[in-house]
Order: structure tokens, then C-alpha cells, then sequence
């Protein structure tokens, strides 16, 4: 038995892409369209594609005044109760404890340079909705495991495995929250420490969420199959897909360290021009006959609708139509692109599948 693949038998699956700290938007949504987990019924599920941590431009275009209200309001909620505020400030290290030294962010008369007051204000606030959404989710995935599936992403791998690559700053805030110190923190982002996926028991439950869900008609997964292993299942079908599945299912107990979970080089963000799915449809094609499925659902780039390497203009509002939506790409349109650009402030949009046939609906607030 596959112990990292989620099997789902239900026959409305909804889902979204990466939410990169956004869970308290997120439940307003559902809330909306009637599809929190508590209301579903067994026949029905709830499925996110990863990337819970790690916000980008949030909030977007905020000013130190009300980045620091914003970061104020958010230190009352219940859901940082348990912070450890007694652990140190993680920069500098050996000069406050970390109360001080937020007092000292949040007091309008700090005498912190304007920029320096910004980016640790921007830190801190994307850290604090990055904790909070791993609080929430993992109480609602624990309330209602068959009804709500949280898939891993590459951000999430990114802070397990340490030796991190993006929102280090970010990272180092949450690490604290999460109750470790200053120089465990700070040797897990550069070197990697994997002993801290035992000492916290969000950080573990994070380490056992799905890499893959599988319905009876869909693969789900935050990201797609490096060239090699697309290759291999253009040229073997089905048994190379049964045989990616064993192979990372068992990679699992290497604590993120082997191969097949390198940044940039895995199945988790298959981020060069020669694995883009869109843009290769014959690799898109073979990967869904090995596995047996009939639509593969996708996150980790809004941009599939673009060759890799080409500069985008971000605020072209032409474009954004483009990576702020889910959509359905490539040959037959099987392809089920969720990401829709959260991490730089895009909009929410919710898939709902009837599984068995040919219906797709993207539900935007």
C-alpha cells in the first residue's frame, strides 16, 4: 500500500491551487460556494495542491503604517496563542528576545530605518499568515480527512528539508513561532537539520500530507514529472507510472534529501523549458495513458500557458487574465492548471469536478 498517494472515491472532488498563506481567504470562499469540509457530504471532497507557505506580495502594496496595524491585529487572533514569544528575535540574535524585538517593530516611534521597518513588517506578516495557515489546515484536515486532502508542494518541501531556496527571512520567523531557537533555525535554512520534522507537531504533520491524490478519472498533483521520468513513461506506459509512484513513496523516508525532490530538478517543480507540459504535448499525452486517467490537475505555475524563459510582463493586464484563472490546456484539453497566481496577490478560484465525466466549473468569488 502506496503510503504518500491519496486514493479518493468520491464523486465531486473540488480543489485549488498553491494558497501561499492564504487559508483565512480561502474558507471565506468556501464558506461562500457552501464547501467547507463540514458540509460536504462522504460523496464529496476537498482537495489543495500545495504550497501552503511562503506569501510573496502580502499585503499587496502596503505601507508601513498599515502593514504594522496589519501586523498588530493579526499577533490578537487566537490562532497565535501558542506562539513562543520567549524565543529569540532571529535577527540579530543576541540582542532582544523576540517579544522586545516585536514590540520594538510595531512601536510607531522605533527608530529602524524606514526600508529595513518594511521588509521586516513584510516578513514577519507573511510569516504569521504562513503559520496560520498551516494552523488551520491542519485542524480541518485532522477534523475531516476524507473530506478535506492537503497534497504537498515545493514550498513546503523547501522548509522541510531545509538548505532553503526562497523566503528565507520568511522561514526564519516562522521557524520561531514554530517554538525552535534562533541557531536551530537558522542551521535548518542553510544546511538542513531533519531531526525538527519530530519537534514540531505541525511541522510533522506537514511531512506526512500526500505528494499525489488520485481519483478515478484524475491525477492530482502540485507539480508534474521531470524529462527523464517523462521520457521513461512516453517509452513504458503504464508500468513506469506504477513504478514513479512506489519510487517516491519510498523517497519519502530519506527526509526530502533524495534526488527526486531537488528544487527546480523534480517531479514537485518541474521548472525548466524541457519539462513544460504545455509546450511538450506528446510528453502530457503519455503520462495521462500510463496513468490511466483521464485529466491531470496541476498547480506550482500560473504560467503554463507560456514557453519557460520568456520575461513577462506581470503587470500586463492582458496577461494577467491569463495566470489569475484556472483553466483546462493542452491536447484535449486535459490539463487542469490551478495555479492562479496567489503569491503575487492574484484572485481565488475554486475547481469542482464531477468525477466520471466530462464536466469542469471554476467558481470565482
Amino acid at each position: 500500500m502506496l503510503k504518500y498517494t491519496k486514493y479518493l472515491p468520491h464523486k465531486h472532488v473540488y480543489s485549488i491551487g498553491d494558497i501561499h498563506g492564504r487559508a483565512t481567504e480561502l474558507l471565506s470562499v468556501m464558506a461562500k460556494f457552501q464547501i467547507l469540509p463540514q458540509e460536504l457530504s462522504t460523496n464529496a471532497c476537498f482537495v489543495q495542491l500545495g504550497d501552503l507557505i511562503d506569501c510573496f506580495s502580502f499585503p499587496k502594496n502596503a505601507n508601513v503604517v498599515n502593514l504594522r496595524i496589519a501586523v498588530g491585529e493579526l499577533l490578537k487572533k487566537p490562532e497565535f496563542a501558542d506562539i513562543n514569544i520567549d524565543a529569540p528575535m532571529l535577527a540579530p540574535a543576541d540582542s532582544h528576545d523576540f517579544e522586545r524585538s516585536i514590540a520594538e517593530l510595531l512601536d510607531p516611534r522605533s527608530t529602524i530605518e524606514r526600508d529595513e521597518l518594511y521588509n521586516e513588517l513584510l516578513h514577519l506578516h507573511s510569516a504569521l499568515r504562513s503559520y496560520e495557515t498551516l494552523i488551520l489546515f491542519k485542524e480541518l484536515q485532522e477534523q475531516h480527512p476524507n473530506q478535506f486532502v492537503v497534497v504537498i508542494g515545493n514550498h513546503d518541501i523547501d522548509l522541510l528539508r531545509g538548505r532553503c531556496r526562497y523566503a528565507k527571512r520568511q522561514k526564519e520567523f516562522l521557524l520561531s513561532f514554530l517554538g525552535f531557537s534562533n541557531a536551530i533555525a537558522k542551521t535548518h535554512i542553510q544546511e538542513g537539520c531533519p531531526f525538527i520534522l519530530e519537534q514540531s507537531p505541525i511541522l510533522a504533520w506537514l511531512n506526512e500530507r500526500p505528494h499525489i491524490a488520485l481519483s478515478d478519472d484524475t491525477v492530482y498533483m502540485h507539480g508534474g514529472p521531470d524529462a527523464k521520468l517523462a521520457q521513461e513513461i512516453k517509452l513504458r506506459g503504464e508500468d513506469a507510472f506504477i513504478e514513479f509512484l512506489h519510487v517516491i513513496d519510498e523517497a519519502r523516508e530519506s527526509a526530502w534529501m533524495h534526488p527526486v525532490f531537488l528544487e527546480h530538478d523534480s517531479f514537485m517543480s518541474p521548472d525548466g523549458e524541457k519539462n513544460d507540459w504545455y509546450h511538450h504535448p506528446e510528453i502530457l499525452t503519455a503520462f495521462k495513458q500510463a496513468s490511466g486517467k483521464e485529466y491531470l490537475a496541476f498547480g506550482h505555475s500560473p504560467f503554463l500557458h507560456f514557453p519557460k524563459g520568456v520575461d513577462l510582463d506581470l503587470n500586463d493586464d492582458e496577461l494577467q487574465e491569463y495566470f489569475v484563472k484556472c483553466d483546462r490546456i493542452g491536447p484535449g484539453k486535459i490539463l487542469i492548471k490551478h495555479d492562479t497566481n496567489l503569491k503575487r496577490g492574484g484572485r481565488f478560484c475554486v475547481c469542482y469536478h464531477e468525477v466520471g465525466t466530462n464536466i469542469w466549473r471554476f467558481l470565482t468569488p
